[in-house]
Formats: structure tokens, sequence, C-alpha cells
């Protein structure tokens, strides 16, 4: 298929390549890689050398979700040392219609090429699911400029790739990354090479009715504390973080704005602390006609016996949910979907 991510004779010598040349190098211990293959299995595994678990990752019954979920988790572990699923939410706002077909025709040009040399390669890849949705990434070529000691100028090229998801009856693009680097990359190529045209999902900095409410709604769908074993839902234990953004702030006029004890305009403020989400202080913010507006809240949550740190942000630029601070990616993927399903439901600010 035009577009597709690996062809099936590849995915053996893709994953022999990741364990040789990415996970050993950085040293990453086997007991986590035997973490990896019951994430990636749900099969427990033992194993004594990185031989017997190459052996073991090649019996896997590899498909294009394996490998892009595979590949996810890696960097993961070599990057960060933890589990996190990191998801950017944008509304498609154009065109009026769209299909699973109409996206196919948008993500086929540009195809990414393995074959072509530099930023010739640089394209799409993708497959459909079973309900229509979309899920690929785009891989690009990033060109750095080195000084040699001899002072020649010289080029490296490296490859680099951004991971999304289309659900077309929901009118829902999801870049996998809440990097700024990454949404900011992503905005650009679905900008250029496509006709579709999307918005932050949850932009309360611009779409201030109700948004308190919205996320008081939100939050509710967490049990208050720790639940008991026969509730299968995530319990809240507490927010600790909580950043404000003034959504009056007009920053060519500065004249009768608030400011703090120096002196100086406040467009932001962040509160810290322990169980702060009904703090005095807080809620002086948030009262029915004030222009301040939640842009950030991180939240500690209870789920499966582990303690996880749930994150939310609602701005103009990107609008996001992070579940993150978990060994345990099975119930790291079920919290975010949840968390997923909750955001949508209650913080998307358009009825599409």
């Amino acid at each position: 298929m035009s577009g597709s991510i690996q062809e099936a004779n590849s995915y053996e010598e893709r994953v022999t390549n990741v364990l040789r040349n990415y996970v050993q190098p950085n040293r990453v211990h086997l007991i986590t890689v035997e973490r990896l293959y019951r994430n990636i299995t749900g099969e427990s595994a033992e194993f004594s050398t990185f031989d017997e678990a190459e052996e073991a990752f090649l019996d896997v019954d590899w498909d294009d979700n394996i490998l892009l979920e595979f590949v996810d988790q890696v960097k993961q572990i070599v990057e960060k040392g933890e589990n996190r699923i990191s998801e950017t939410y944008f509304d498609i706002i154009e065109p009026d219609s769209i299909s699973t077909a109409f996206l196919e025709r948008e993500l086929s040009d540009p195809a990414y090429d393995p074959d072509a040399e530099g930023e010739e390669k640089d394209g799409f890849e993708y497959q459909v699911a079973d309900n229509g949705n979309i899920r690929g990434r785009y891989v690009y070529t990033d060109v750095t400029t080195n000084l040699t000691f001899n002072g020649e100028i010289q080029p490296t090229m490296s490859d680099g790739f951004i991971q999304f998801e289309i659900d077309p009856d929901k009118r829902l693009l999801i870049i996998k990354s809440t990097s700024v680097i990454d949404v900011q990359k992503a905005r650009k190529y679905f900008n250029n090479k496509t006709s579709i045209d999307f918005a932050p999902a949850a932009d309360y900095t611009t779409h201030t009715d109700g948004a308190v409410d919205r996320i008081n709604n939100f939050l509710a769908e967490f049990h208050d504390g720790i639940p008991s074993d026969d509730q299968d839902v995530p319990g809240l234990l507490q927010v600790d973080t909580i950043k404000l953004e003034d959504t009056s702030v007009d920053s060519s006029d500065e004249e009768d704005e608030d400011e703090d004890d120096n002196g100086q305009q406040l467009e932001n403020i962040q509160f810290e602390g322990h169980d702060i989400k009904n703090d005095d202080e807080v809620q002086s913010y948030l009262g029915d006609d004030s222009p301040w507006v939640i842009k950030k809240l991180e939240a500690e949550i209870y789920y499966e016996g582990d303690n996880f740190k749930v994150t939310i942000g609602t701005t103009s630029m990107m609008s996001y949910g992070k579940v993150s601070d978990s060994t345990d990616w099975q119930a790291t993927s079920e919290l975010s979907s949840m968390v997923r399903e909750w955001f949508l439901e209650h913080l998307r600010v358009r009825d599409l």
C-alpha cells in the first residue's frame, strides 16, 4: 500500500537493528529489556544474555502497530528512563467533510521514500486501522552544519520522525508528543504538505467561557482519593501544580493592567504545593468574571497500585494530556486512554 509503514519481511531486521545498535550500546539493563518484552507481548520472560532477548523478540508476531509501539517504548526507556505517553490534540477544522479515503490521498504525497537522498526522502508513512483511523508518522531529515578542526564546513544529516493518529469520525488529529519542537514541526508539515486545517482542541486562552467548570468536570471523573479494590477507576490524590494565564493582557497596551509588587505586569502565575486544587489564593483568581484561566495542571493519580503524574495543558499553541512517572506500561496505557477520553469529553471547546 502506498505510504505503508513497513513491509512484513523487514520487521525482524528492523527489530534486530534497534536491539543491537540502540538498546545494547546505551547499556539498557536486561531487567529493563524483560519489561519491554512484557509490555509488547503481555508475557513474562527472563533473559540472561542479549542474544536470548533478541531470539525472543524475533519470535514476536510483528505488525505495523506492534513495531511502532516497540520503537516508541525503546525511545522512552533510553531517553527518559520511564514509561510516558504524551498526546497533543487538534481539532480538524477544514475541510468540512473528511473521510479515510480523503486522508489517504492527502498523506500519500509526499510519501516517505527511504531510498531517496537527504530531504528528498521526507514524507508521510501510515496505515489504516480496521475502524478507519489512520496511524502513522512524518519522517524528516535534519541537516546540521559542523565546523571541522581544519576549518572545513561539513553538513551532517540525521533522520527523525513524529508519530500521529487521525480519527476522521471525531475530526481529531493527535500528535504523539508534547514537545514544543515536535508539535511545531508537525504543524508545519501538515500545513505545508496537506490541505488539512486544524486548531488546538482546548484553547482556553481564546475560548474562556466555562473553562474552570470544564476542568472541574474533567477532574470529577477521577475517584477522590484511593479507590477501593472493587472500583476499577483511577483516584485523584492531589493537584500539585496549577499555571494560570491572564487572558485580558494585551502586550501592545500595558496600561490599566494588574502589576506585582515590583510594578511588573502579570501574565502568568504558577502555583505549586500539596493539594492546591481548592487553595484560597488559587480560587481567588478563578471567579466568574475573572480573566484568569488554567493553562496547565499537574495531578498525582493512583491507579492499579501505582502513582502516576497526569498533566493537561490548554493553550493557543497546543492542548495536551500526558501520563508519566510509572514503570508499568500496561497501566500507563490504560490510564492514558481514560485521560484522552475525558479530555475530549470535557475539555474540548468545539462541537464537531
